[in-house]
This record gives C-alpha cells, sequence and structure tokens, in this order.
C-alpha cells in the first residue's frame, strides 16, 4: 500500500503545533526513531529545533535540514563513486567566467558588464532547476530559429563542460537515493517553491516514505505564494487539512504547555477537492493590505509604526522601541528585526543595537568584503595591478595594519606624512611618476634648504620620502613578480607571500581559497583579482555560530528567512515603496516571455521571474504573525542619499488601515496625530525623551534638543563638567552672536596674540598681497599669510593647467626672456626669432610643470600652449609697438601745441630700459642665487610710511625699466586675471601693491617715486593690452590716506585684529552662494566659515575695529 500524504495550512503558530505532533507521532513506537525535517530556510535549523523541544520538552535524532542538505546527503555517494567531486562554492563565477572569456557574437561586450556573471548563474540555475541540460536548449533554440536562445545555450554548454569532474547540488538532487534518507518519515516545512528537480525528487521519496507538508496560508490571495508546493501536494494525492492558531490566552510563540492534538483539529474534511492554482490572480485581488494578527488597543504600545527622515534614524528609532519592549520584560533573544534589503539595513541595524549595547545576532553575517580584512585585502590587490595609483596607496596606508615587521622596515609609517609628500609630488599614478617626481620634490627640498642651514623638519621630511619611494618600490618589485598567466595554486602562492607581508589575520581567507587549487587551467591575473573579489563577497565573517541563536541577542535577520520563526516582539524596517514590497524583475537573459513560450512548447516547467505569484504579501503577513505581543514596522521618507522622497509601501499603509479601521492615504502620514505613530522631525537627532535614548551621548542631544528649558539646563550641566569642549563652544556661539569682536570673531586675546608673535610668520616682512588679504578679510590674512594654511588638491583631480601655474608660467617665461635679451629688451633682434624663443622657453617651463604633474590632460595641454603662444605672440607685438607708440604720442600734443608738466616745451620721449626682472626687495630665499633679481635688488625689506608700529613688507616686482639719465621709472606687474583694479586707487588698502612697488623701485634706483608710475599689465586674453597705472605723482596726493590704510592695517595685524569681513561689498547670488565678487567668492578658506557670518558681522557693525570695512561699503 503506497504511503499516505499530507498537507497541512495554518498560521506559523498552529503549524509548529503541528509540526511538533508529527515528530511526536512518527517517534510514537521508537523515541530514537529517526525523523527527517526538510525546510525552506537555514534559520528555521536553530529555530525549529529550539521550537520543537519547547513543545515536546525535548527530542532526539531529528534531523533538520535544507533541500541542497537533503541533496547532498542522498546524492553525494553515488556522485563520488563515480569519481565526482563536490564543486568547491568560490569556483561557478570562474567557470562562468571563462566560459564567457569567448562569448557568442549575440552577447558580445555585454558579458563585460558588472553583474553579467551573476545574471548568468542564476539563469543556470533556473535551467538546471527545472531539469533542462544544455542540449535541450539548443534543440528548443534550433527549433524556432532563435539566435539568442543559441548563444544561451552554447555558454551553458561552455559552463557544463568545465564542470564535468565536479557536481553541485542539482547534480546531487538528481543522483539522490531514496533509500537512504534518515527515518522513515519525511516532514517538509515552510518549503514554498521547489524546483521541478526537487518536486521529482519528492515524488520518489513519496513512492517509499509518508510525506507531511506544513505551509502558511492567510486564506486570502497572499496564499498564492505557496502555488508550486501545494500543486505538488495536489498530485501526490495528499490530503488537506487547515489548523487554527492556539486561544487567544495561550502565548502563541512558547505554548509548550498546550495539548498538542486538540490544537491540530482540521476545519475542513480531509479529502477536501484541491483545485490547483491556474495563474496569478488579476491586480485587484493581489493587494497587500496587511491583516494584524491580533486587535491593538490604541493606547498600548502593542504596535508602533515609525516614520522617519532617513534610514539611520529610521533603525534608531527601532532600537529605542527594542529598549521599551525590554523594559516590559521581552527578554532581547526573543525579539527579531527583518529587513527586506541588506543594504543599508543590516548595517545600521548591527551599528545602532551595538551603540546601545543591546546583544545581537546577526543571521546573515557580515561578508569579509564588509569587514576591514576585506578592505585592505582588496585594497592591496589594486596596488599590485602595476599601475600603483596615489590614491590607491593612500587609501591602503589609511586602513592598513601592517605586521610588525613591515611598519617597522620603512621607519615606521606615517600615513598622512607620505600622503602629503606624493600630494605636494604631483604623482597620479604608475612607478616612473613615483620615481621621477620624488625625485624632483627631494630636489626641490634640497635646493630650499641646503646642507649647512637644513631646519630638522625639512630632514624628517626627505627621510620620509626617501621611505615612501622605497615602499612604493617593494611594492612594484612584488607586482612584477606576479604571475601573469598561471594555475590558481601558483597565484596563491603568491597571493600568500603578498597578503602575509601587508595584511594581518587574513589567514582564514587565504585558507578558503585553498579551495580554487582544483583549478588547473591558466587564470590571467586579471581574473585573479575577480575571483578574489568575489570571494570577499561570499564569504562570510563568521562572528555568531548557530549556536549563540535564541541566547545571544536580538535576532537580525532578512524576511525571508525570518517568515517562519516566531518571537514575542517583531519589528519590520525599510517598508518603502518600491523596496518592501520589492519590484518583480526579470530575467536579463531569458525573458518571462521566452519561459513561458518555451513551457509551452516543450512541456517544461522554468519558474517565471515577474510573472509568478508575489511572495511578498505572504512573507509580510508572516512577519506580522512572528510577534504576537508587540510589532513595529517603518519606514524613511528618503534614502538618505538623493532628495527624491521615498512613500511608504502599501504593506505599512495597510497595518495602518487595520489600526485606523479607514483607509490611510499617503498624506495622512504626516499629520496623522496617533499614540502608535511617531514621527522623527528632520531635524531631530535624538530621541523623542531622553528617557528612551539608546545610550550616554543620545541623551545628551535628547536633552539638548528638549523644548523643556530645564532638561536643556540639565544637559548643559553635564556637558559642562565632562566635556570643555562644550563649555568653549557655549561661549563660542554666545560671542560670535555678540555686537562685539571677540576672540572668536579672530579679535585675539592678549594671551593668544603672545603666542602668535612668537610664530615666525609674524616675524617676518608681509608680502603686498598678505596685506591686501588683511585689507579684504583680516582672518585670511591670519589663515593664509600668517598660520600658512593652504587647501591641498588632489593630483587627480587636476584637469588643466590652474590659473596661479598658468601665471607662473608666463611669469617665468617673460623673466628668462627679457633677461637674456638685456638693457634695450625686444627692440633688438628678429621678431619672428623673438617669438621663436618665447615659444621654446614656454615649451621647457611646461614641460617642467608636467613633470610635477600640474598640467592635467595633454590634450588640454595643448589648447592650454596653444592659448598661451598667442598671448605671448600679442605681449610681444605691444612690446614692440611701444617706441612707435610713444613718439606718435609726442607728435600728436606738439601738434596740439601743449607743453611739459612744468611749462618748458615737449621733448621727444626717451625709451625705456630693462633696470631688472624680478627686481628683489627683502631677504633671499634660503639657497637662492644672490645674483638672483638683478643690481637694483635689495635685502633689505621696505617699511611703508606710517604713524603705527612698523610695517615691513617683502617682494619681487616682475619688471623694472627706467629711462636712460633717470628722470622716469615704470614698474610692471603681470596679471594674468581678468583687470579689477581702478587707476590711482588703493581701494582702502586692498590694491596697495602698485604703490608699494613704486617706493621700492624708487629707493633701489635712488630716485623720487613721483617720477615713476606703475601698472598691471593684462596681457592675456580678453583682457590684453589692459593696463592700469599708478601714478608716482598720486602717492603725495593721496599720502594722507594712503597713510591712514598703513596706519590702520599695522595696528590691526600687530594688535591681534583677525575678524572675518564677509561679502564687504557684494551680497550673494540667488542660489545663496556667495558672490563671486564679494570677499568670499575666491576664497578657498569660504568652507570653514560659519553659515551665518554675514548675519553675524552685521550684529557688530558698530564696534570700533569694524567702522573701517564699514566704510568700504559706504563707498562702494
Amino acid at each position: 500500500m503506497p504511503p499516505s500524504h499530507r498537507l497541512i495550512t495554518g498560521p506559523r503558530a498552529a503549524l509548529e503545533l503541528a509540526l511538533a505532533q508529527a515528530v511526536k507521532n512518527a517517534k510514537a513506537s521508537d523515541p530514537f526513531a529517526a525523523v527527517t525535517v526538510l525546510v525552506g530556510e537555514t534559520l528555521l535549523r536553530p529555530y525549529l529545533r529550539r521550537r520543537i523541544a519547547e513543545i515536546l520538552g525535548g527530542h532526539v535524532n531529528v534531523e533538520i535540514v535544507t533541500p541542497g542538505e537533503l541533496a547532498m546527503t542522498l546524492g553525494a555517494p553515488t556522485l563520488l563513486a563515480a569519481g565526482r567531486q563536490p564543486m568547491p562554492p568560490l569556483v561557478d563565477p570562474v567557470l562562468v567566467r571563462q566560459a564567457t572569456a569567448g562569448p557568442p557574437e549575440r552577447f558580445g561586450d555585454v558579458v563585460h558588464t558588472p553583474g553579467f556573471e551573476n545574471a548568468m548563474i542564476r539563469t543556470l540555475r533556473d535551467l538546471r532547476g527545472a531539469g533542462i541540460d544544455a542540449e535541450a536548449l539548443t534543440t528548443a533554440g534550433a527549433a524556432v530559429d532563435d539566435e539568442r536562445l543559441l548563444d544561451l545555450a552554447t555558454l551553458y554548454a561552455a559552463v557544463e563542460a568545465r564542470r564535468h569532474d565536479w557536481f553541485t547540488v542539482e547534480d546531487a538532487v538528481l543522483a539522490a537515493d531514496p533509500t537512504k534518507l534518515h527515518g522513515e518519515h519525511l516532514l517538509v516545512h515552510a518549503l514554498w517553491t521547489p524546483t521541478v528537480i526537487q518536486r521529482r525528487l519528492l515524488d520518489r521519496l513519496a513512492e517509499r516514505v509518508p510525506v507531511t507538508v506544513f505551509l502558511p496560508a492567510v486564506d486570502g490571495p497572499a496564499d498564492a505564494a505557496t502555488t508550486t508546493m501545494r500543486a505538488w501536494a495536489a498530485a501526490a494525492d495528499a490530503t488537506w487539512s487547515t489548523v487554527a492558531n492556539p486561544s487567544a490566552t495561550t502565548n502563541a510563540a512558547h505554548a509548550a504547555d498546550a495539548t498538542v492534538p486538540s490544537l491540530v483539529s482540521a476545519t475542513t474534511a480531509d479529502n477536501t477537492p484541491w483545485a490547483p492554482f491556474d495563474g496569478p490572480p488579476a491586480p485587484a485581488e493581489t493587494g497587500t493590505t496587511a491583516t494584524v494578527p491580533f486587535t491593538p488597543s490604541p493606547t498600548d504600545d502593542t504596535v508602533t509604526v515609525i516614520e522617519a527622515p532617513d534610514p539611520t534614524r529610521e533603525v534608531d528609532e527601532v532600537v529605542r522601541t527594542v529598549l521599551r519592549w525590554a523594559d516590559d520584560g521581552i527578554p532581547f533573544h526573543e525579539m527579531a528585526i527583518a529587513y527586506r534589503h541588506t543594504e543599508p539595513h543590516r548595517t545600521l541595524i548591527e551599528t545602532s543595537l551595538r551603540e546601545a549595547d543591546v546583544p545581537v545576532y546577526l543571521h546573515d553575517a557580515p561578508t569579509i568584503a564588509e569587514r576591514p580584512l576585506g578592505r585592505r585585502i582588496t585594497a592591496l590587490l589594486r596596488l599590485l595591478d602595476g599601475r600603483l595609483q596615489r590614491a590607491d596607496v593612500s587609501a591602503f596606508l589609511a586602513d592598513a595594519f601592517l605586521p610588525d615587521a613591515t611598519f617597522h622596515e620603512y621607519g615606521g609609517i606615517s600615513t598622512a606624512a607620505w600622503d602629503g609628500i606624493a600630494r605636494d609630488a604631483g604623482i597620479v599614478a604608475g612607478p616612473d611618476q613615483w620615481r621621477d617626481r620624488l625625485a624632483a620634490f627631494r630636489d626641490a627640498l634640497r635646493a630650499r634648504h641646503p646642507d649647512d642651514d637644513r631646519p630638522e623638519w625639512a630632514t624628517n621630511r626627505l627621510a620620509q620620502a626617501d621611505q615612501l619611494e622605497r615602499f612604493v618600490g617593494d611594492l612594484r618589485a612584488l607586482a612584477e613578480r606576479r604571475p601573469e598567466n598561471a594555475p590558481w595554486a601558483e597565484h596563491l602562492a603568491f597571493l600568500r607571500d603578498a597578503v602575509d607581508r601587508y595584511v594581518i589575520g587574513a589567514e582564514g581567507v587565504l585558507d578558503e581559497l585553498e579551495s580554487l587549487t582544483v583549478l588547473t587551467d591558466d587564470l590571467p591575473a586579471s581574473s585573479v583579482d575577480g575571483l578574489v573579489a568575489d570571494a570577499l563577497e561570499r564569504l562570510r565573517a563568521n562572528e555568531h555560530g548557530e549556536g549563540a541563536f535564541a541566547q545571544r541577542g536580538v535576532i537580525v535577520a532578512d524576511a525571508l528567512s525570518l517568515r517562519h520563526v516566531g518571537v514575542r516582539a517583531m519589528a519590520i524596517v525599510g517598508l518603502v515603496d518600491g523596496r518592501f514590497p520589492a519590484a518583480p524583475a526579470e530575467d536579463p537573459l531569458l525573458l518571462d516571455a521566452d519561459r513561458r513560450d518555451l513551457n509551452a512548447a516543450h512541456g517544461w516547467d522554468l519558474p517565471l521571474r515577474a510573472d509568478a505569484p508575489d511572495p511578498e504579501p505572504l512573507q509580510f503577513a508572516g512577519l506580522l504573525g512572528a510577534g504576537p505581543e508587540r510589532l513595529a514596522v517603518g519606514y524613511a521618507r528618503t534614502d538618505g542619499t538623493a532628495d527624491r522622497p521615498a512613500l511608504p509601501s502599501t504593506f505599512i499603509r495597510g497595518v495602518v488601515d487595520a489600526l485606523t479601521g479607514d483607509r490611510a492615504e499617503i498624506e495622512d502620514f504626516a499629520t496623522a496625530a496617533e499614540p502608535w505613530l511617531r514621527r522623527i522631525r528632520t531635524a531631530q537627532f535624538g530621541a523623542q525623551t531622553p528617557a528612551e535614548a539608546r545610550n550616554a551621548e543620545e541623551w545628551l542631544i535628547t536633552a539638548l534638543e528638549s523644548d523643556d528649558p530645564a532638561t536643556r539646563a540639565a544637559a548643559a550641566g553635564v556637558l559642562s563638567s565632562e566635556r570643555p569642549a562644550y563649555v568653549r563652544a557655549t561661549a563660542a556661539d554666545a560671542a560670535r552672536w555678540s555686537t562685539d569682536l571677540t576672540p572668536y570673531d579672530g579679535a585675539l586675546s592678549h594671551e593668544a596674540l603672545d603666542d602668535l608673535r612668537a610664530m615666525p610668520r609674524l616675524q617676518r616682512p608681509f608680502s603686498p598681497t598678505a596685506l591686501e588679504n588683511y585689507a579684504t578679510c583680516p582672518q585670511r590674512t591670519l589663515l593664509k599669510d600668517i598660520l600658512g594654511l593652504k587647501p591641498r588638491e588632489d593630483p587627480e583631480d587636476v584637469l588643466r593647467l590652474d590659473a596661479l601655474n598658468t601665471g607662473s608660467v608666463l611669469h617665468h617665461v617673460l623673466e628668462r626672456f627679457l633677461t637674456e635679451l638685456g638693457e634695450r629688451g625686444a627692440r633688438d633682434g628678429d621678431p619672428d626669432d623673438h617669438r621663436g624663443r618665447l615659444h621654446d622657453l614656454l615649451d621647457e617651463e611646461l614641460d617642467a610643470l608636467s613633470a610635477q604633474g600640474l598640467t592635467g590632460y595633454p590634450v588640454l595641454l595643448e589648447q592650454d600652449r596653444h592659448a598661451m603662444r598667442r598671448d605671448l605672440a600679442l605681449w610681444l607685438q605691444t612690446e614692440l609697438e611701444e617706441d612707435d607708440r610713444a613718439l606718435a604720442d609726442f607728435q600728436e600734443r606738439l601738434e596740439a601745441g601743449e607743453d611739459a608738466a612744468d611749462g618748458t616745451p615737449l621733448t621727444p620721449p626717451m625709451p625705456f630700459l630693462e633696470r631688472g626682472q624680478e627686481v628683489r626687495f627683502g631677504a633671499l630665499r634660503p639657497g637662492e642665487d644672490p645674483a638672483a633679481g638683478g643690481p637694483f635688488s635689495r635685502d633689505e625689506p621696505l617699511e611703508l610710511p606710517g604713524d603705527g608700529p612698523p610695517l615691513l613688507v617683502h617682494g619681487r616686482i616682475d619688471r623694472v625699466r627706467a629711462t636712460a639719465d633717470g628722470s622716469a621709472f615704470r614698474v610692471v606687474d603681470y596679471k594674468t586675471g581678468k583687470p579689477r583694479a581702478d587707476p590711482n586707487d588703493i581701494a582702502f588698502g586692498r590694491k596697495l601693491q602698485l604703490p608699494i612697488y613704486l617706493w621700492a623701485a624708487a629707493r633701489a634706483l635712488g630716485v623720487d617715486s613721483t617720477t615713476g608710475t606703475a601698472e598691471y599689465d593684462h596681457f592675456r586674453h580678453p583682457g590684453a593690452g589692459s593696463r592700469i597705472p599708478f601714478h608716482g605723482a598720486v602717492l603725495g596726493e593721496q599720502e594722507h590716506e594712503i597713510r591712514g590704510v598703513v596706519e590702520h592695517l599695522a595696528h590691526g595685524i600687530h594688535g591681534g585684529d583677525f575678524h572675518r569681513e564677509p561679502v564687504a561689498l557684494h551680497g550673494r547670488k540667488k542660489n545663496g552662494d556667495p558672490d563671486p565678487r564679494s570677499n568670499c567668492g575666491y576664497c578657498d578658506f569660504e568652507p570653514l566659515c560659519h553659515p551665518q557670518r554675514e548675519a553675524m558681522r552685521r550684529l557688530k557693525a558698530d564696534d570700533p575695529r569694524a567702522r573701517f570695512w564699514e566704510r568700504q561699503g559706504e563707498d562702494a
């Protein structure tokens, strides 16, 4: 007589009782009789072991297995006997990669796109699970002349050919021997959609032993998710029974005292005809309205709906809810938190629970790739590709945990120092760049600081550059020893050497990779990198053993794993539209339409992807029924990275429908005021109340956000006593919003000023630009010119020559060109030769700059080179025409009957002769040639006129010219930007450079400054030809104003006034950014300043130290 089979459906708690009764019945004649329980999820193994023991008071010889484990038990012996070996889990991606190395033309470059291998593995798994081999797929493709199917079949066959010596779970299913089943009963629990070959195995087992299937049911459209298993039971002539939950007075999750037989009463006759499911319900029937499995009181904490601004705060509120449940007496191990998608929720949940010091059991442990060890191995692999990108070296060092021997081999690695050196050297990538640019960096540093006068910091920096070069050189040598094409064993030996030298704690990963030594074909190094990356993504950080389940803490798992697990309290996160429930996705390699056609034509049963019955509603119903005492559901209004708002999913709206007894609209979530709704404001970063805070840090944040003054005062008291920084921060905030300039605004205290005066930069003379910076914004001078701060850019971000380097190149070209020509300048010689020489000098300067990595992409460099050649040609033309223009002006004035300024007749103009390039006033730079700047350079700085503290200035004048008799001179400062100054205007000190150059040049030439003219020469397009002068005669006319400005600057600098002056002349653009014409528009330090600096500054307008800048705004 054939065995009898049963199908039992019902809610989770009732199914567990029925399952326990079935185990008990199977052991009725022998308590040691073997029983096999086949389950759909791995988490059910530890859960059901404990659950059945709770119900029955203990059990023995009950084996709980997944379909894959059952297949291996029944089929592996046969396959091993045939000489085949189990395929290591990491091999499958390699075989697919190898098979697609020479893809059919139909797929083309698609095989190289991210995700193709995983998509192919899933498609092949579907085909194998449906019992369809490559030959059958080839026949099906040929029958309809479908090239795409034929190409897929070709790839399928190529993969199968490579795996013929191994076997997988699918092979074990096909080779399974039913007689090897553990016991005389098979209980199938929570297996919703077995594959075709799994169902065939069940058929064979059902011929030998009775099979009882336990499936969840909610008596609605959601039950369509278990159609496959129900159909199998119907075909096996299984009798169908339903079971009901225990009574409301019984704890459904812990009903060990309940009488099992009384709870497993059928509600329909055993022989109720089975109507197989014949397709997905119509859309109207597949609504996902949730059914809450109890009737909550509207005023208690039974159900909580959480609405948060982002996933981080959503999870934090869930953890606070967990803490409230614990206060109510529910143990942590009887709570669970479910998520639908691993990212971002799993890491957020783990982190938040640990911050709250709540024990956690992570069922889906993080992958090695997510842990520091995985990041370090991945970073090392990037360095071994031979490109040695600076960013990769820095990233590896920043996260590295090097073995002691390696660390000390290089003198103790300073990641920040090495990264700074690499940036300053302009290194982007490539071994040659590391060698050449580090050498250039060292040479430049030695030139600035010769051996006989080298400061200690420079000596240390040279040593660090040597260590860095040796470190990178060793990496280069290691990469050169790497096998290009070799069997896996050879690659692994190399990886062991590399990882042992640079990474601590990787032995376990390397041991796992040992399983791939079965790959004897040669593999390219690039494939090895991908294989290791795949392995790191697949290997789990074994931080929580199975034995910790229901003991260690809150169960955290994906919704699929938790849908049949009972706890006392359940939290579900991520209930966002499009995410949970997730939108069904097609298989990109074998669409549902193709699958349906193949099924119809060949009698196959390929599973559909998008058009299959949706498992999400039943899955969610299972989660709702998992925690009969407490439930929390949450969603985030944004995903935390995009501006696009997220909407609550139909699932969470269904919960709200059940709570309110009415249909919930999306807009209701923003206005509802219900005791079960916890809405986290966008501006809220703490808990709702201090008592709910997860830890001490959050208590402080929550208390400071409180509307209760006493609570805020209490938090302030705690911070004041425990954290001195808070006292300083509150004092700074109060001071910044006061009506006086304070030390927190940059008006330094006497103590701070004393420390500042000891700094070398304040003891040295200032540059004209530093004084102009002070007149614009005193704090800019403090940060840039005194403290020496500057933005540090990544060399990789240099796309083309920036404005600063462009100006530097052109300055150097003109300096060298005019120095070579002598005092008559470009008047003598062939203009064509001059142009050729300018081009040669430009190329030399650009080549030198390119060696430092500062010229960007070659194609853009050529554009810049062309533009600079054009600008130099325009400059040369202007130079050659200067004497002609001066003579024409003289003739025009003579014909007009004009006299000279002193009333004497006009005399022909005398040509200006070159008196020096880069004429220096102030000390030489370290290592600089004393002859630099020519005979008119002076070592003494210039003291500016004024009655305040002495204000010394040093600088270099681009070009000094004078007539042969010394009756007139001209100072030229080249500008490569747009003309921005007005003639003869010092602009309250913001344009002091030309007057300072006049004084310095007059002192060097031994003449009166009133006989000279200083000018900005804008020779670059589009301002080419613009010359903005400052006449020496104006110095006398504006002497009182100039002395007043200089005196104010001197008093401010020496008195420690370095307050901010934001947007003194202009406001902001419509989008809120500083107007480029404002003080903040081109300031490197704008991101460091307070966002409300303008409002703060307006409060201080009446401070006497601010009046100088107030006048600038009034006169602008």
